[in-house]
């Protein structure tokens, strides 16, 4: 990959969250030692959990590179994102610069993939250290050719498979699955044929179609390819 050029960004800082104690059924020449028991334990948890949270506060950089293609990149740039943030919540900027689906967004933290769910914490990265996150598509450019998100005839199902990862692919409601089965073949670019779909536990009838199941935007839909 080329080395991208360096843009820097500047983001407003966020609000610490913090907790705050009331004291005011409390004097103030009573010392701890004075209070009760109970209230003692109530203050050292409170201190805890305070000190808790504002760890959680603390935000990690990350230097951003968006790679339009395996060689091409955008300019890289740095971002932050509090350690109990999901890497989800940068998808759908993301997809937008990509043209694609934000189901089609890969992010790779440090070349260790940030699945669903991931957060800083969770992948264990240092607050003190700036890490590199790579973004690229694994659909580019596929909500030029056609974008159907706006069209009300159409919904966005969210198709999985036996490995790999989910994708987005909108079918007409009207439409029976067995040209459903050739939209998703051709949108998602797969070598083989669609064998079957199953929704709910249940194989998809060919002529039965999305609105005669009542089916739904975000849907999920097993997708199985045939065999070669």
């Amino acid at each position: 990959m080329s080395e991208p050029a360096i843009q820097v960004v500047s983001y407003p800082k966020r609000p610490k969250r913090v907790v705050v104690e009331d004291f005011q059924d409390v004097c103030p020449d009573v010392s701890l030692e004075c209070a009760s028991s109970s209230r003692r334990e109530s203050l050292k948890a409170n201190t805890s959990i305070s000190s808790e949270i504002i760890e959680l506060d603390r935000e990690v950089n990350l230097f951003v590179n968006v790679f339009v293609d395996k060689e091409k990149g955008k300019n890289g740039r740095f971002m932050t994102l509090l350690r109990d943030e999901p890497f989800d919540k940068l998808r759908l900027e993301f997809a937008k610069e990509l043209k694609c689906n934000q189901l089609d967004v890969m992010i790779h933290v440090n070349n260790v993939d940030a699945g669903p769910g991931d957060t800083p914490d969770s992948m264990g990265l240092d607050v003190d250290k700036l890490h590199v996150v790579n973004v690229f598509s694994l659909n580019p450019n596929s909500n030029t050719d056609e974008d159907l998100s706006s069209d009300p005839s159409f919904i966005p199902v969210k198709c999985i498979f036996a490995s790999g990862r989910p994708r987005c692919v909108c079918i007409k409601l009207a439409e029976t699955f067995a040209e459903a089965k050739k939209r998703i073949k051709k949108t998602l670019h797969l070598a083989a044929d669609v064998e079957k779909l199953v929704f709910d536990n249940d194989v998809l009838d060919d002529s039965d179609t999305p609105e005669s199941l009542d089916m739904e935007a975000e849907d999920v839909v097993e997708v199985h390819i045939k065999k070669t």
